[in-house]
């Protein structure tokens, strides 16, 4: 059974890579510590009007997400039957199909750049922020870009603003911070007045390229990441010869990626902030910096599990001090980077717990931030539905 997996497989990437060496389509790489799925979808929403394109679906295992967005296959399975189809669908897609997408828009997992560049060469790289990540990925990718190619980067992350130095393509970074290409001001978190409450509504900020500027209002999205994430598809834009003003439009209304700071109705009339995907201290820390913001009756911090980068936390300090001063209560579960000697704070073994206390405690028109790995049981328990702005 090992040997057959093991050469369909084989089978898939080299479809793939047949495919692409067939159709010749455009090859965006995204990659960083964090941000790189909301950078995704944004860059999507920026694209999409103006070119075909396959992407990287993160619900797929890390080790077929590649060669699967280059051949067309949206859902992963098991069993026979799926493989079956997988195959013939590799076959079609590489030697009897007339058609390819324009583009590919690759999100890059964790260690797999390797793989990446085995299977095709970026034009476009993007590098999100490098966060608790080694830099072989992001190196590797931006090092293969041709001279006529584009590197978009970061221009806070300090780990990043260095990584664009080893580039012999063109690098186009973002930023909040002055000498940035494109420069993120004014950032704001808008609220709605609903029956006399503040209801969160999104993010707006001005956007500065050259002599370009726009106003950038996204609804349901939140954070300096969605911001972030929207600046580096805006620089993918101006490459492809799109303005700024036109760019900002197709952010309007972005689907944020599930998990990642999306806000839901919750029972009993609370507002939910799920960023149940964020697994790094860099994502707590949008997180709460985000709901800081927002004006709320009441906030209840839900803190799951991150990774550790090494044997300990950077950035606990922070983070601690950060929540006691934004949360009205903090739960936490598991491993938690949240670590706080204060009567605001309990400690759960499991999300299922945690999820049994907040029943007792929610009040109507509370904001619930959710964020971290492991806490599954507690969205489940308190969404009802998706807030659609």
């Amino acid at each position: 059974m090992h040997f057959i997996a093991e050469k369909r497989e084989l089978f898939l990437m080299r479809s793939a890579q047949h495919a692409i060496a067939k159709f010749q389509p455009g090859i965006i790489a995204i990659t960083g510590g964090i941000g790189k799925t909301t950078t995704q979808a944004a860059l999507t929403g920026v694209l999409a009007d103006i070119r075909s394109m396959h992407a990287t679906n993160e619900t797929m295992s890390s080790w077929m997400r590649l060669p699967f967005a280059a051949l067309g296959m949206a859902k992963e399975g098991t069993g026979l039957l799926f493989w079956t189809h997988a195959v013939w669908t590799a076959f079609k897609a590489a030697y009897l199909s007339p058609t390819y997408p324009e583009l590919l828009l690759l999100e890059c997992p964790k260690g797999e750049s390797r793989r990446f560049t085995y299977l095709a060469r970026p034009q476009i790289t993007i590098v999100t922020a490098l966060a608790n990540e080694n830099e072989t990925d992001a190196g590797r990718l931006i090092s293969n870009l041709p001279s006529n190619g584009y590197a978009v980067m970061n221009r806070d992350d300090e780990r990043t603003r260095a990584a664009a130095l080893t580039t012999r393509a063109r690098a186009i970074t973002f930023g909040f911070e002055a000498g940035a290409d494109l420069i993120i001001s004014n950032l704001v978190h808008r609220a709605e007045k609903t029956q006399g409450i503040q209801k969160p509504a999104g993010i707006s900020f001005t956007a500065t390229y050259g002599n370009q500027s726009a106003h950038v209002a996204m609804d349901n999205a939140f954070g300096k990441a969605s911001a972030y994430a929207a600046a580096a598809a805006m620089c993918v834009g101006t490459a492809f010869g799109l303005h700024l003003a036109r760019a900002a439009e197709s952010l309007r209304y972005l689907e944020m990626p599930k998990g990642r700071m999306t806000l839901s109705i919750g029972k009993q009339g609370t507002y939910v902030f799920n960023d149940s995907a964020a697994a790094t201290e860099e994502a707590f820390l949008n997180a709460l910096e985000a709901v800081a913001m927002m004006p709320a009756k009441r906030v209840i911090g839900v803190f799951g599990t991150a990774r550790k980068n090494g044997d300990g936390w950077r950035m606990q300090d922070a983070l601690n001090k950060l929540a006691a001063k934004t949360c009205n209560a903090i739960l936490t579960v598991g491993k938690s980077p949240i670590n706080i000697d204060t009567k605001k704070k309990i400690r759960f073994d499991n999300g299922e717990a945690a999820a049994a206390e907040l029943q007792a405690i929610i009040e109507r028109d509370d904001l619930i931030l959710v964020t971290g790995q492991g806490l599954e049981a507690v969205i489940q328990s308190l969404c009802s539905h998706r807030l659609v702005a």
